[in-house]
Parts: structure tokens; sequence; C-alpha cells
């Protein structure tokens, strides 16, 4: 295909993926006649990963990773619909097993998401383990459920969201959890002395992570860091949320405000 029109290899695999953004690299290969890993080689060239992609908002590189996000949440929502984990009597992991009752988990998923959407649409401006106390302490039926921060922020930024509330309400949230964010950045950095975070119990990475973020009183945007640590965004994001949870855990037992 290259060589009947004329371009480069790579500027083929460019040009498809521009008009195919949603392409995997096995697709793009198949239409292209282009190698698999060639796919994948032109596409993460540093001439190319910033790369606009027209009516997406991201750049290709952007996109890759958001492509590669979809494909896992889509990976990880079919086996959680279709198996459960299996243990032998002393509690522990052996495998896995298909379900019979995937409808009913579905759907108790479902419930779930709802149920933080709605009261994270009450309350905007609670931290993800505010929100994941409160609703741990309410009775549901005869028994509460226990809601962990990670949980809590996944059905926050579930798929399933767009679907159930609409794709505005999903963008809404994204944007509230990132102001929520920042504002948490600002407030437990401040002028906090790097010693404060080992005090706080901070990985070194974690630690990282802030340090890099703040730049002469600025903050980096989470993509431009995720760029330096050659990570993704989320990984990043992830990152601060735990940091930012030990920081606000540490403040609340020392009695600082």
């Amino acid at each position: 295909m290259s060589g009947e029109s004329g371009l480069s290899a790579k500027q083929v695999v460019v040009d498809y993926f521009l008009e195919h953004p949603t392409a995997t690299n096995l697709e793009i290969s198949q239409q292209t006649a282009i190698s698999k890993s060639s796919v994948q080689r032109y596409l993460s060239a540093v001439d190319v990963k910033g790369i606009p992609i027209p009516g997406t908002g991201r750049t290709i590189a952007e996109q890759i990773q958001f492509n590669t996000k979809k494909a896992r949440q889509k990976g990880g929502r079919n086996t959680f619909q279709k198996y459960s984990a299996q243990k032998n009597e002393a509690g522990h992991f052996v495998g896995i097993a298909e379900d019979s009752l995937s409808e009913d988990k579905e759907e108790a998923k479902r419930q779930d998401i709802r149920n933080i959407i709605l009261y994270f649409s009450k309350n905007p401006y609670k931290t993800i383990e505010e929100i994941a106390g409160d609703l741990s302490s309410v009775k549901i039926g005869n028994a509460k459920k226990v809601y962990t921060r990670d949980y809590v922020y996944r059905c926050l930024t579930d798929p399933r969201v767009g679907e159930m509330f609409g794709e505005d309400m999903a963008q809404q949230i994204l944007s509230q959890l990132d102001q929520n964010r920042y504002g948490l950045l600002r407030k437990t950095n401040g002028s906090l002395d790097p010693s404060y975070y080992d005090e706080a119990g901070l990985t070194e990475k974690e630690k990282e992570v802030l340090l890099f973020r703040f730049q002469d009183g600025n903050i980096l945007s989470a993509s431009e860091v995720a760029e330096h640590f050659g990570v993704s965004k989320t990984t990043i994001l992830n990152l601060e949320d735990s940091a930012i949870a030990k920081i606000l855990h540490y403040q609340q037992a020392m009695g600082q405000k």
C-alpha cells in the first residue's frame, strides 16, 4: 500500500490512524499491509506522538492511552460479568469460575455506581475518602457495605456512567474530580518541606510525583507529569490520590487543619 501511494510506511500508518483513531495495531497492520511491530514503532515515534487527531481533542499518544484503557476496561468488565473468584476452605484465592449469576452481579455494580454518582452530585467537594466513609456507614437492607477509596473512584470514572447518566454528566464528574484534586494539591503541598512527606508515609514514587508537579509555585498538568515519568496519566492521578490521602490522614492525626 505504501508503495502504491508513494508515501513512506510511517506516513501511511499515521494517516490511517488519524482517520481511524480507535483502530488497533492489528487492524492497522491488516489494512496497510505493514507489520504490527512497525505500526507500534511508528505510532510511538517522538515526532508522531504529539500530532493532534481532528475531532477528538487528543494527540496520537493520548488516543493510544485512551484506546488501551478502554480495551482493559472492556476486558475487565467481561471477566467481572462472567466469572467470580473461587477460594479454598482457608479462604485463599485459587482461581475463577464461570458465574451463573452474572446478570445479578452486573446489576449490583450498576446500583453501586448509581448510589455513588447521586451522592457525589449532592456532595461534589467531598474527597473520595470522605465519600467512601460516608457510604460505608449507611445500612443497606440489614447490612452495611464497605466502600474503599479505590472502589469509589473506579465507580465515578466507570464507562457505565456515560451510559447511565449521559456523557455530559460523565465529563462533569471528571472535571469536578480534577478541580477537587487541584485544590487538595494546593492545600496539601503549600510550603511543606519534603521531609513532611516522609512523616506522612509517602512512597518514593508518590514523593517524586508531588515534588515534580510543583514547579516554581505553579502546578504542572497531570499529562506533563505522566510524560516526564513515562507512565499513563491515570497512574499519576492514582499516585497523587494515594499521597493526598496519606497527607490528610497525617494532618488529622497531628491535629492540623
